[in-house]
Formats: structure tokens, C-alpha cells, sequence
């Protein structure tokens, strides 16, 4: 006869072996953007979620929440049932930077789970032309000569672009006055009528404005050019080593989601990522693909923690 406490510890033994084999459910799954609709981030999900559902053999809605840098749509992931019915686009703001500016509604390690990296995109350092520098050595020169008086706008307080400025800051030794806006485009909107003279943010803002001359681009914090803007010299060229900055991409899901269905939505992912065609469509972004495993995403999510947090505490930021 089988007692209640060796009945109670087999379904126990059990309960890692239904996970192992668990599929995803029938039915659509809601893909969940931290973002408003037509930011960068928000295009690039709605370019991956036809292909994710082609794969998956399930219908993927996008669905937009978002407030707070990115963590209040991270947020509703974490919060989701780990049924397979949830999906989160997450970016570095809402996973790396957050926790070092504000008291998290979640526990990024313990309520979520990691599926694979989506993609990067460096940040870009643009001026109004009307400033006149066309080299990152004449701008620092610049703001070094005029300090406090060279206004730099990003896309909020607490976002990459806030933390790339705040890192332009102590690298270089230069005082300049962030102005943080509600998004992209308001802030592009002031930066192309000259009410701000620089803005840094995501190189895919900026692609048609320089292109078109509306704006000069002056350096792309990365370690190589980018093919969309091949006279735009990168940090390190300019004179200012070490100072690679980019946004980056990444899957999430519920924290509980069982191993199987998280390994089952991270090859249709990678097999997503390595179709010719999403290549070049995430490059148009000036966004460079790349998968990983769900084990080294939170590995390279923990690292990323790690290091804006440093920058966080050394300059002071704050979420709005």
C-alpha cells in the first residue's frame, strides 16, 4: 500500500519529469513589447513575431505595455502564467539598468526566464548641424570649453541613451546638461529644430535624419562601422577608447515556464535569427542578430547588471 507521504513524494519526483516533456499550449500567444508602437524596439518584435509564429505554429500578438524604462512591460511578463502563453521582448534598460536605479517589482533572476539574445544595436552621438563640430574630438573639445552649457537629450531618465550620456561624462571628463524626454521622438523632434544641440540614442533613430543631413552624426559607440553609415567613424577611431555603448535585445519568458517549452521557443528563435531575410531586416534597424542559448543570455544579463550598475551609482541616476 502506497502511503500519502511516499504518494505525496513521487508526484514530487514527478513533477521535473511532466516539465521536461510539457509542449506548448494550443491557442494564440501574446508577445509583450515594454515599449510604445513604432520605437525601434517595437518594430523589431513586430518584424520577429511573424516568423516566431510561422515556427511555433501558433499565432504571436504583439502586445504593448509600456511605462518605466521597459520594466513595467517586464513586469507583466513576470507576473504572467509560466503556461507558455507569454512571450516578453525585453531590452538592457528594463533588465540591466533598472535594478540600479529603482526598487524592482520583480526579481529579474527569479521571475523570469531567460530564452535567448535577440540582437544589438549600438548607440550614436549626433549634433544639430548647427553646432559647429563634425569629430567627437571637437565636440569634447567643445564641451569642455563651454562647460554646463551644451544640452544633450535622450529618450528618458533611466534609459540607455540617459546612461551613455552619464558614461560620455566620466570617460571623457566633460560636464554637459542631459534633457531627458518621453521617448525617440520627441526628443528627435527638438534635436532637428535646435532646441537641444546633441542627442544620443539606438544608431536605427538616426539612419534617414543623417542620411538626409538634417543631422551630423559624430561617433557610433561600437566596435566596428556600420554598413548604413560607413563614414561615421566609431568611438575607439575618434579617439575615445573603451566607450562602447549598445542596446540589446532579448526573449524573455515566465519565470516557472517549464525547461521543454523554454528550449522549444529558443530554437525557433535561433532558427529565426539565422534566416538570410531577418538578417538584413534587423540590420536595416542597425541591429546585428545574434542567438544564444537561455543559460548564456542570463549569464551575459548578469554581467550587464553588473555594469550599469557601476555607472548608475557612480553618476547618481535616477528612473523617472
Amino acid at each position: 500500500m502506497i502511503t500519502r507521504r511516499i504518494a505525496l513524494g513521487l508526484s514530487a519526483a514527478l513533477l521535473p519529469l511532466a516539465g521536461a516533456h510539457a509542449e506548448l499550449p494550443e491557442g494564440p500567444i501574446r508577445f509583450i513589447v515594454p515599449f510604445p508602437p513604432g520605437g525601434p524596439g517595437d518594430v523589431a518584435a513586430r518584424v520577429l513575431s511573424p516568423k516566431l509564429s510561422e515556427r511555433l505554429r501558433r499565432t504571436v500578438v504583439v502586445e504593448n505595455r509600456s511605462g518605466a524604462g521597459g520594466v513595467v512591460g517586464i513586469d507583466a511578463v513576470a507576473k504572467s502564467a509560466p503556461d507558455g502563453r507569454t512571450l516578453g521582448f525585453a531590452t538592457v534598460g528594463g533588465l540591466a539598468i533598472a535594478p540600479g536605479l529603482m526598487t524592482m517589482p520583480f526579481d529579474p533572476m527569479r521571475d523570469l526566464a531567460y530564452v535567448s539574445r535577440i540582437a544589438a544595436i549600438p548607440e550614436l552621438l549626433v549634433v544639430n548641424p548647427s553646432l559647429r563640430v563634425r569629430s567627437l574630438a571637437e565636440f569634447l573639445d567643445h564641451a569642455r570649453k563651454n562647460p554646463g552649457k551644451l544640452n544633450i537629450a535622450s529618450s528618458g531618465n533611466g534609459s540607455i541613451p540617459h546612461l551613455a550620456i552619464e558614461m560620455l561624462k566620466m570617460q571623457a571628463g566633460i560636464e554637459v546638461v542631459h534633457v531627458p524626454y518621453r521617448g525617440v521622438a520627441p526628443a528627435l523632434t527638438d534635436l532637428v529644430g535646435g532646441q537641444v544641440q546633441a542627442m544620443i540614442a539606438d544608431v536605427s533613430a538616426f539612419i534617414a535624419p543623417v542620411t538626409q543631413g538634417s543631422l551630423r552624426a559624430i561617433a557610433l559607440a561600437a566596435a566596428e562601422r556600420l554598413p548604413q553609415l560607413p563614414d561615421v567613424p566609431t568611438t575607439a577611431e575618434a579617439g575615445l577608447a573603451d566607450y562602447e555603448v549598445s542596446n540589446w535585445y532579448g526573449l524573455i519568458m515566465p519565470g516557472a515556464t517549464p525547461a521543454a517549452i523554454v528550449a522549444q521557443v529558443n530554437a525557433a528563435m535561433v532558427a529565426t535569427l539565422q534566416e538570410p531575410a531577418m538578417i538584413r531586416a534587423l540590420s536595416e534597424l542597425g541591429a546585428t542578430a545574434g542567438a544564444s542559448t537561455p543559460e548564456a543570455f542570463r549569464t551575459f544579463t548578469q554581467a550587464e547588471t553588473a555594469r550599469w550598475g557601476s555607472v548608475a551609482k557612480a553618476s547618481g541616476a535616477r528612473m523617472d
